[in-house]
């Protein structure tokens, strides 16, 4: 980002590309995904070690689907990219921080959307995903990480996973 060293100019472009966005209309068109009862939150995950500031800074992010049980048709539901919270020593604390945050978001989504539609508590799944083979092993092992702040955030996602407010947490390819 140009944050720290921006320019007039990078104002100027940044305010140009805001009044284009107030301009056009822009909708996100939801399917019939189906019965609620077969419902599936699907929160993927990602991060960037050192992308921000000259390298001091990471960026981690998330995107949570609503889908059907076949994953066939999906719809967005929230989606965020933002610095980590914390700055972050290895790729590892990056994607556990933006892992806790998209699955901490997807819960909440959740419990919103079967309050709303009342539903048993419970009855939509959650599924993480997360393109860093690290992360689920650091989440699946009994060893703990050497980080120490970053075991708080692996025991949350792993207290998530026992308590049964998060169904599965899988590795997928960063190329899919």
């Amino acid at each position: 980002t140009k944050f720290r060293s921006g320019i007039k100019d990078d104002l100027l472009r940044a305010r140009k590309a805001l009044g284009n966005l107030k301009q056009n209309k822009a909708k996100i068109r939801i399917p019939m995904l189906g019965r609620l009862e077969n419902l599936q939150i699907l929160c993927y995950t990602d991060a960037s070690l050192g992308s921000l500031n000259g390298g001091e800074d990471s960026t981690g992010g998330y995107i949570i689907f609503l889908t059907n049980e076949h994953r066939i048709l999906c719809a967005p539901l929230d989606w965020q990219a933002n610095k980590t919270r914390r700055v972050a020593r290895s790729t590892l604390t990056a994607e556990a921080l933006s892992l806790c945050d998209g699955l901490e978001a997807a819960i909440h989504l959740r419990d919103v959307i079967e309050e709303l539609c009342g539903i048993k508590c419970g009855t939509i799944k959650i599924h993480g995903l997360v393109d860093n083979q690290s992360t689920v092993d650091a989440v699946r092992s009994t060893t703990v990480v050497s980080d120490k702040r970053l075991r708080r955030e692996i025991a949350v996602v792993k207290q998530m996973l026992e308590r049964g407010e998060v169904e599965t947490l899988s590795w997928v390819p960063g190329s899919e």
